[in-house]
């Protein structure tokens, strides 16, 4: 279990980025938590730390990040690590997750792996689709990108919980649940394999309208929703609820896939509380949900 702080600061500030005379450069201002912590990276590892602000357009959500492809501050680079903080309102708690990033030493080798397995698997998927839901899902999850997600930002929570004890903090955001993101790459993972197996019959001329948002509905920062009706003219309309429908309900109702899926999160939910301990209480308000499914 993990103990929640009475009270806590709503956020801790990793520092500010203040403009030069160059109006596109800034310099990073770390604020004196952000500076220490900042102090024990570089002692710990070696590298010289340069915080940029996100480029424009980054969404909204998008708190921070490490490109880890970057010839200059990326994975490769033998002396620094460049981290990309939301310029208007950098954390602490963004800062320490995204240099756990920085400073793992296999993220790029397993983005580099992940690439390889999932054109492997593309490869071999059956010619109508992703055959079995029951034999597929653990193939799809390990091949198609969730489950290295999810392994990748296990190790970027980790170093936002190290952070927070090493500094003796916390804030509204050291104190989320730091499985719940993680853990939503399995979830969503198993959502677009569903959509697979649930993707209704779409006229060609449809697809883009249908199945795109369809699909995107999976994703992390994607639409929570999308259409099944359309109007293909001023006369004609096309209605997909009823054939997708009777597709989730067949996949809800099939006794192999609904323990697979169980299977997959409680594994990822046991791999998650070992590596984070009393971090986490997902557990506790995940399990009953999950073995609900066809014990």
């Amino acid at each position: 279990m993990r103990n929640i702080t009475d009270n806590p600061p709503k956020i801790l500030p990793a520092g500010e980025f203040i403009r030069t005379e160059n109006d596109n450069a800034y310099v990073f201002n770390p604020s004196p938590l952000a500076q220490e912590y900042l102090d024990r990276i570089r002692q710990r590892y070696g590298y010289d730390i340069d915080i940029q602000p996100t480029p424009e357009g980054t969404p909204e959500a998008v708190g921070g990040f490490f490109d880890p492809d970057n010839q200059q501050g990326g994975s490769q680079d033998p002396s620094k690590r460049t981290v990309y903080l939301d310029p208007v309102s950098p954390r602490l708690a963004v800062l320490a997750h995204e240099l756990g990033h920085a400073v793992d030493p296999t993220l790029l080798k397993e983005i580099e792996a992940g690439t390889a397995l999932k054109q492997q698997f593309l490869k071999n998927a059956p010619p109508d689709g992703l055959g079995n839901p029951s034999e597929f899902l653990a193939d799809y999850l390990f091949s198609m990108g969730p489950r290295e997600k999810f392994r990748t930002e296990l190790t970027g929570q980790e170093a936002e919980k190290t952070a927070g004890q090493e500094l003796g903090v916390t804030d509204e955001e050291f104190e989320v649940d730091k499985v719940d993101y993680p853990l939503s790459y399995i979830t969503k993972g198993i959502d677009e394999f569903e959509m697979h197996h649930t993707r209704p019959q779409v006229p060609q001329s449809l697809e883009g309208e249908v199945l795109a948002p369809f699909f995107a509905s999976t994703q992390i920062f994607g639409p929570s929703g999308f259409p099944t009706t359309l109007a293909v003219d001023a006369n004609t309309e096309f209605d997909a609820s009823d054939d997708y429908a009777r597709r989730v309900l067949n996949l809800a109702l099939d006794r192999d896939y609904q323990k697979v899926k169980n299977f997959e999160l409680n594994r990822a939910l046991n791999y998650a509380e070992r590596r984070l301990g009393d971090s986490t209480s997902a557990g506790d308000r995940y399990y009953p949900r999950i073995n609900q499914y066809y014990n």
